[in-house]
Formats: C-alpha cells, sequence, structure tokens
C-alpha cells in the first residue's frame, strides 16, 4: 500500500476580503492479488484476479485563450493539484488451462489462457495534449491491454 500526502495553505487578499484556501489531499493507492493453481495428471488449470484502486493524476481544469501581440491565439492548460485525482479502479482476471503428454519420445504440452478475461479498461494515466492552431485540449484515456487469447503448442525432444 502506498500513502502520500501533501498540505497547502494559501492566503490573498482581494478587494478587501481575506481569503483562506486550504487543501488537504492524500493520495492512497491499494492493490490485492489472488492466485489459485489446480493440477490432477496431465492437467493444469490456473487463474489470477488482482484489483486495485486508481492511479492518481493531475486533472484539467480549463484553460485561458489570449492573442499574441502579432495577433496569433494561444491557450494556456490550467491544471488542478498534483496527483489529486484518481483514474477508475484497475480490475484484472486472468485464467489458463494446460495439457501435457508425450508421443515418440517427445514431451507435448497445449496451453489456452486468456489476459484480462473481463475486458475492462484499466487506465494508466491521462494525457493531456493542446492544438496547434485551434489551441483545442484533447484528453487521452492510456489503456492498459484489454482481452487476450492465447493458444500454445509446446513441444520438447
Amino acid at each position: 500500500m502506498l500513502l502520500t500526502g501533501s498540505w497547502l495553505n494559501a492566503r490573498s487578499n482581494y478587494d478587501g476580503f481575506d481569503i483562506a484556501n486550504i487543501t488537504e489531499t492524500y493520495n492512497r493507492t491499494t492493490e490485492g492479488k489472488l492466485a489459485y493453481e489446480w493440477t490432477r495428471g496431465p492437467w493444469n488449470a490456473s487463474a489470477f484476479v488482482i484489483a486495485a484502486s486508481g492511479a492518481p493524476f493531475t486533472a484539467l481544469l480549463g484553460s485561458y485563450a489570449f492573442q499574441l501581440p502579432d495577433g496569433s491565439p494561444r491557450t494556456i492548460p490550467i491544471f488542478g493539484g498534483y496527483n489529486r485525482d484518481l483514474t477508475s479502479p484497475y480490475v484484472r482476471a486472468d485464467i489458463a488451462g494446460s495439457y501435457r503428454w508425450q508421443w515418440k519420445n517427445m514431451r507435448w504440452q497445449l496451453v489456452a489462457s486468456v489476459y484480462n478475461v473481463l475486458n475492462t479498461p484499466n487506465y494508466r494515466a491521462i494525457q493531456y495534449n493542446v492544438t496547434p492552431g485551434s489551441g483545442a485540449i484533447n484528453q487521452r484515456e492510456i489503456r492498459m491491454l484489454g482481452r487476450i487469447p492465447s493458444i500454445n503448442l509446446i513441444c520438447q525432444f
């Protein structure tokens, strides 16, 4: 478990009013794993499940658009507190099954597996890009791998 914290205390004076902004942030990431394996003769089956809270990221709050003296437009992104928000929770389940046999002095194994059986999006990070010219800010969620089935045939001789 990872536990990080930050404290910000900023005071400002605006039109005679004393404004106090006090923000307390704790980004807590927890993770749990569960693995199971079963073997009976030449058969083998296994399952793996992992669940974690979301990854911390810095959220985009908006943007400030202005023109340079030459008339060209510019956009400055305005971000929130560093790593104050969390992506969606991470959940993944993998399964595999195999069968072993021997044929003509060779050992064979057939393995079938599926990575991310639930096909959950599992966002790793959030990325922001400013489009040149228009100044539009695009948000892209960088995703981990989706469902991946595979079949392997192994021959040892």
